[in-house]
């Protein structure tokens, strides 16, 4: 009973502690922004054409029976199919580069090379292997040259954090969504020349306090009044992720919303 008590008690102080953590982080940034330290420009650009959501193929979308592989074969299949919205998560190989994966280990796992447990691959090695022995990997140099053939389609992505290597190897800026964790890497991708950063932040009201255009939440999180009045402020709402688009539920079918998908 003692252990139980105990377990319970330093939950709450660890839980205690990172709610004081996220005010001080907050009024710290806070802090920045008046003493125009933190400059945030950004931009309330309608990225949605429409009264219904934005499906985002995520990790590329569903391919035969096989979803978040974040392979070309995935990719092809999104921009098939139509969507304006390709979800991949980025990592960097060994020599620097950016290749679409979810995890190291994952993807090495995938590619018959477990063996290399948290080592990244080389960019050569990208090239040459297969995920499942079937599908093809991708570096982010040949996502930036498939996509000039597709202007009106968006690159989301998701764990890139060197946002200056991001934008030099895929230039389009325009079409380029990166999700952030706080408010000091929004800033820094914004300055970094990334028109679209979006943030992970289920505070609709703190975020619009802080300029935050686009915010990424899960799908369980309600859509409250301020959730309306962030959208009607100009404001993007993302929500990861359902399986199929026909899993969506009714409240998120609006305008502003963007929603990640395996399939539609």
């Amino acid at each position: 009973m003692k252990k139980k008590v105990l377990g319970f008690s330093l939950a709450v102080l660890a839980l205690a502690g990172y709610v004081l953590f996220d005010e001080i982080k907050w009024a710290t940034y806070e802090f920045l922004i008046k003493q125009d330290v933190l400059k945030i420009v950004d931009t309330k650009e309608d990225l949605t054409k429409s009264d219904e959501i934005g499906p985002i193929a995520h990790a590329g979308g569903k391919i035969g029976d096989w979803t978040y592989t974040n392979s070309k074969e995935a990719l092809y299949s999104a921009l098939d199919q139509g969507y304006r919205f390709i979800e991949l998560d980025l990592r960097k190989t060994l020599d620097g580069k950016y290749f679409a994966a979810h995890k190291i280990k994952e993807f090495n796992a995938l590619t018959g090379n477990s063996y290399r447990f948290l080592i990244p691959p080389t960019s050569s090695s990208v090239r040459e292997s297969k995920i499942n022995g079937q599908l093809t990997p991708l570096l982010l140099s040949d996502v930036a040259e498939i996509l000039k053939k597709y202007p009106d389609v968006f690159l989301v992505t998701d764990k890139a954090r060197d946002f200056k290597a991001l934008v030099q190897e895929f230039s389009n800026t325009d079409r380029l969504i990166v999700e952030v964790s706080d408010l000091g890497q929004y800033y820094d991708a914004l300055k970094s020349g990334v028109k679209y950063p979006v943030m992970q932040c289920s505070d609709y009201a703190k975020a619009q306090k802080y300029q935050v255009n686009r915010v990424v939440v899960s799908n369980n999180v309600a859509m409250t009044q301020n959730a309306s009045r962030y959208l009607e402020n100009g404001g993007h709402i993302f929500v990861a992720s359902f399986p199929k688009l026909s899993d969506v539920e009714p409240h998120f079918h609006r305008k502003g919303v963007l929603v990640y998908v395996d399939e539609k």
